[in-house]
This record gives C-alpha cells, sequence and structure tokens, in this order.
C-alpha cells in the first residue's frame, strides 16, 4: 500500500485516486461520499438499534406486555439486530478503505454474509408467524382466547431461530 504522502492525488466527483509510480491506481471512494455516508449509516445504525434493543427490553421485562403479538415483535426486534449489526457496521468501513477491498479476511466475510441472510430471513420469518397468529386470532377468535398463545408465540419464535441457524 502507498503512503498518502507519495501519491499525486487525482480528485473527481466520484473517486479519489492515488497515483504512484510504484503501484497501480489504488481507488477510494470520494471525501464526499465517506462523510456523507458514514453519517447516514452511523444514524441508521444508532437509531435503528436503540429502538429495536428497546422495544426486546420493555416486552422482556414488562409483563403485562408479553403478548403473543410482542412476543413476534421481539423475534423482528432481534432479526432487525442482527441485520443491523451486520450490515452498517462493515460499510462504514468499506467507505474508508480501497474500493472493493475486504479487510477482515474470507472467515469475517462468510460470517457477515450468514448474518445479513439471518436477519433478512428471520424478520420473514417472524412476519409470516405473526400473520398466521393474527388469522387465527380474527378467523378463529373462540379458539385463540381458549389457547395460550403467548406461549405458543413463544415457543414458536425459538423454533423458527433454531431452523434459521441451522
Amino acid at each position: 500500500m502507498t503512503n498518502a504522502s507519495q501519491c499525486n492525488w487525482t480528485v473527481t466527483a466520484v473517486s479519489a485516486t492515488c497515483d504512484d509510480v510504484s503501484s497501480a491506481a489504488v481507488q477510494y471512494h470520494a471525501l464526499d461520499l465517506r462523510l456523507v455516508g458514514s453519517l447516514l449509516v452511523a444514524l441508521i445504525f444508532v437509531v435503528g438499534l436503540t429502538g429495536n434493543v428497546l422495544v426486546v427490553a420493555v416486552v422482556v421485562r414488562v409483563p403485562e406486555l408479553r403478548s403473543p403479538t410482542n412476543w413476534y415483535l421481539v423475534s423482528l426486534a432481534l432479526a432487525d439486530i442482527v441485520l443491523l449489526v451486520s450490515a452498517p457496521l462493515p460499510t462504514l468501513v468499506e467507505y474508508h478503505v480501497v474500493v472493493d477491498e475486504w479487510v477482515f479476511g474470507a472467515g469475517a466475510c462468510s460470517a457477515v454474509v450468514f448474518a445479513q441472510y439471518l436477519g433478512v430471513n428471520m424478520s420473514s420469518l417472524s412476519m409470516t408467524a405473526f400473520t398466521v397468529e393474527r388469522y387465527v386470532a380474527i378467523c378463529h377468535p373462540f379458539t385463540a382466547r381458549v389457547a395460550d398463545f403467548a406461549r405458543r408465540a413463544r415457543r414458536v419464535t425459538v423454533t423458527i431461530w433454531i431452523a434459521g441457524i441451522a
């Protein structure tokens, strides 16, 4: 890698390149893209993580909120947390290193991709389980009142997470 002081910088609206006689052109994202992108990604990360952690904490700590619907929302919030940790954080790093270069190694690459797919798939499965629960509550209200759906919702949530990870 070339030292920044040895560069003949060429800055365009899209990127900044370092032209050095001893190496091929190293391309970085433009400064304005790095700044604006970093601020937006950081904002999305902080707001999303805060909101989802609060949802989980409130439902777990307040017994009156432990309804089937809220357990599915906890599952959805956990899926969002997985996705928020696995997508924006590597993106922040990518803004500040050489374009198209992954710096964390093959193992971390596989783990991040797995976590991203896990977050998306668990969001879909949680929404599907939530939809089925709502269907039963609306179309079969007497069955819904008799059954312990909060306990079933916890079991379904744990099952879909195990299935999603496996």
